[in-house]
């Protein structure tokens, strides 16, 4: 009878430690899962934060963007005019040198 009330106290201790320590184990999930979810939190916050910023740069690099191409555009344009000019300013200063006197 004392073996047995023994082994029943035993037990109780036993369930008693056992629920503790599953009391323990959820309690720590729970406070990793709050960790998570802060963490979670925190990088969205800085995703956010790095795409707004991404944003205002493309903003501001766009219209440099565009007046660039405009610039390539224009001289594209005019290169064909600049060549001919160049030509012409080679061909009046040949002539120039042809008609001018050789000074020693």
């Amino acid at each position: 009878s004392k073996m047995v009330a023994s082994l029943r106290s035993d037990r109780l201790t036993f369930l008693e430690e056992h629920a503790q320590l599953l009391s323990q184990i959820v309690e720590s999930i729970s406070q990793s899962k709050s960790e998570q979810e802060l963490l979670k939190t925190s990088c969205q916050s800085r995703l956010e934060e790095q795409a707004e910023a991404l944003q205002q740069i493309k903003e501001r690099i766009t219209p440099k963007v565009e007046v660039t191409h405009e610039i390539k555009s224009e001289a594209q344009q005019d290169s064909p005019k600049i060549s001919q000019k160049v030509e012409v300013t080679h061909e009046i200063n040949s002539e120039a040198q042809q008609h001018s006197p050789h000074s020693v």
